[in-house]
């Protein structure tokens, strides 16, 4: 299972050719791809919790509000499931 897929390159003619090259492959490997889904030269992108930009990574503001919003945990489960979701911000607390 393939969710999202990035391609980085540093000229338009090459994000087009990699573009294309990527999208041939998929296909032929018999890979669903859903064209409306498709974009394309992004100046920002959000994934996997983080907001990628030319300027660098870094955290998504959404996902810091959720873990400031979180309820305290009450049991054991609640706690490790907020322990798991606050570790994903470990890259960014200096």
């Amino acid at each position: 299972y393939l969710d999202d897929l990035l391609v980085t390159t540093t000229t338009l003619q090459e994000h087009i050719e990699i573009a294309v090259l990527a999208i041939d492959i998929l296909e032929e490997a018999k890979f669903y791809i859903s064209k409306e889904k498709m974009k394309f030269l992004q100046n920002m992108v959000k994934v996997l919790g983080r907001v990628i930009t030319d300027d660098g990574i870094t955290m998504d503001p959404d996902k810091i509000d959720t873990l400031s919003k979180w309820k305290v945990p009450t049991n054991w489960d609640l706690l490790c499931s907020f322990l798991g979701a606050a570790s994903f911000l470990t890259d960014d607390v200096a």
